[in-house]
């Protein structure tokens, strides 16, 4: 009997030391129900000090490892965001330096797997390092965003899961939970870096790279102030144009012209008859809401335009929106009543 309960209380130490020994929450292969206590980790090293992240530079090659290999994609996404919060905050000098060489190596090592759900935690993962380089002005930020969109140039497969990734680049989220480093103008800087590479790539017409160009511009351009834009206007407007006929940039690219017909009406002049063509299709159905009323609030805009350069178009302008006065939305209605107005003030149809 006092074998046996020897022999129990042996086996049951032996069970639980087993079991203990498999907690490993920073492991890719660890069950989602282990991983997923990261959260907690997000929270805490996203609040910390710039002065108290060295301590858990240890951690970042296993962090980074569970970013990029671990099938759960909140788990995922929270490595990534604990990753790129302490970076951010870490003072340049020789340990950054060598963070980056090691990490940026396996990472990019990983966009070439042959498997897809690593290849787009990759992305995230590089995506989330770049903002917060760039974010804090360090130099290697901007050349892994650029690295990042030729790497959408070389593997057409992977457009959706980048576009998603630049989307988060331009925009204000932000993988930093508090006492971010934050340089001003980043993202004036990220705009001047990047938009010489979409004209480029644009320009180059390859197969599939053109939507992709236009739909990174279509975030790039929310991003910037209309006065950055405008600036330089010569060589954006020839890709605003193409991407009033695409579908997931034609939005965007109708309120920057919007924009730019208020700031630089004299630059928009020279191309009013393709612009009033695309806007008066773009106002009626079956395009959605929001487009066909931004469409028609431009319209009313192009309408002080210089008169020489608009008057002969106003026939087509007033019968091609006619429709639109039978809109079922009311602030479509709204706005071609305004519209159509303006564009019948001009002279007598």
């Amino acid at each position: 009997s006092s074998s046996s309960s020897s022999s129990s209380s042996s086996s049951s130490s032996s069970s639980s030391s087993s079991s203990g020994s498999h907690f490993a929450p920073l492991e890719p292969s660890s069950p989602s129900d282990q991983t997923q206590l990261l959260e907690i980790l997000s929270a805490s090293l996203g609040s910390l000090k710039p002065q108290d992240v060295m301590v858990y530079t240890p951690l970042l090659p296993r962090l980074c490892r569970l970013a990029c290999l671990c099938v759960h994609q909140a788990t995922s996404l929270h490595a990534a965001h604990c990753y790129s919060s302490c970076l951010n905050k870490m003072a340049d000098g020789d340990v950054l330096e060598e963070t980056l060489r090691r990490d940026m190596a396996s990472v990019w090592s990983c966009t070439r797997s042959t498997d897809l759900v690593v290849v787009t935690n990759a992305i995230s993962m590089v995506t989330c390092i770049a903002k917060a380089l760039i974010m804090c002005g360090h130099t290697h930020g901007l050349d892994t965003a650029l690295k990042l969109f030729r790497y959408g140039l070389e593997n057409e497969g992977m457009v959706s899961s980048l576009v998603k990734g630049f989307e988060v680049l331009f925009s204000d989220q932000t993988a930093v939970q508090s006492r971010a480093n934050i340089k001003l103008f980043y993202k004036q800087r990220l705009f001047e870096q990047l938009l010489p590479n979409i004209v480029m790539a644009f320009k180059a017409d390859r197969s599939g790279s053109r939507e992709y160009c236009l739909l990174v511009l279509s975030h790039l351009l929310r991003s910037v102030p209309q006065q950055v834009m405008a600036e330089e206007l010569a060589s954006v407007l020839p890709l605003l144009l193409a991407s009033l006929d695409c579908a997931d940039t034609s939005l965007s690219a109708v309120q920057a012209l919007t924009s730019l017909t208020k700031e630089r009406p004299a630059l928009i002049g020279h191309h009013v008859a393709s612009l009033l063509t695309a806007m008066v299709k773009l106002a009626t159905p079956p395009h959605p809401l929001k487009l066909r009323a931004s469409s028609l609030h431009c319209l009313g805009l192009m309408s002080t335009l210089p008169h020489h350069q608009i008057y002969p178009h106003r026939i087509t302008v007033v019968q091609g929106i006619v429709g639109c006065l039978d809109d079922h939305k009311r602030v479509v209605r709204k706005e071609a009543i305004n519209s159509r107005s303006l564009w019948l003030q001009l002279g007598s149809v």
